[in-house]
């Protein structure tokens, strides 16, 4: 009968033994899934960033250059402006008689007296 009594003993610890294999086994692939993830998931966060800081700067681009143009346009108009300026302070009567003449012209051709 004692061979009996440790039979089922053996049996039950062999089995326990298996369990607790299985369960360090269990436990590896879990946390290697884990750190899987959590690398996967900060690969895809790091994309992501860089897909936007690309976005973002893409844009700035594009609302630059016609600002940039504009700039240039604004710029042009102030030089010609101050040049306009100095020509008639330089000339006052001859810009004056210019003046009116082109009134006329336009008046003549709008068909007004």
């Amino acid at each position: 009968m004692s061979d009996r009594a440790e039979n089922p003993n053996s049996e039950l610890l062999k089995e326990i033994q298996e369990l607790k294999a299985e369960l360090v086994e269990l436990r590896k692939q879990i946390q290697q899934d884990t750190t899987s993830e959590a690398e996967k998931k900060e690969e895809m966060e790091t994309t992501l960033i860089k897909t936007v800081e690309q976005a973002i700067i893409n844009s700035i681009e594009k609302v630059r250059q016609p600002l940039d143009k504009a700039g240039e346009a604004a710029q042009n108009a102030a030089e010609f402006g101050k040049s306009a300026v100095e020509k008639v302070e330089e000339r006052p009567i001859l810009s004056m008689l210019a003046a009116f003449s082109f009134g006329m012209i336009v008046a003549k051709l709008l068909g007004r007296n």
